[in-house]
């Protein structure tokens, strides 16, 4: 089973850096949006099959928008924001948000 989550990179001065809102402490760099996209998910899986081996909630991706006003100015020079499907462990409790 896979499910979508809003995946973000950024450009910086040498590479691209990447990262889901809802899968915190989930980074991948590269040098071009491919391979970052390619290392995200790779990483990605990885971090939620940790997790459910831990027995941690699995996150649900619930965000659909990300604010750059967050962001200092010139840190980077662009964004690109992409839905990408993640495959999710087997079996593993998921994260309950409030609604």
């Amino acid at each position: 089973m896979t499910k979508d989550f809003l995946v973000v990179f950024e450009a910086g001065p040498k590479n691209f850096s990447a990262f889901a809102p809802d899968i915190p402490g989930c980074y991948a760099l590269g040098d071009t949006v491919e391979i970052t996209r390619q290392r995200f998910l790779e990483a990605a899986k990885a971090h939620l099959d940790w997790m459910a081996t831990d027995h941690d909630p699995i996150p649900e991706p619930v965000t659909t928008s990300y604010d750059f006003t967050r962001e200092e100015e010139d840190e980077t020079g662009h964004y690109v924001v992409e839905w990408i499907a993640i495959p999710l462990p087997d079996t593993a409790p998921r994260a309950q948000h409030a609604a």
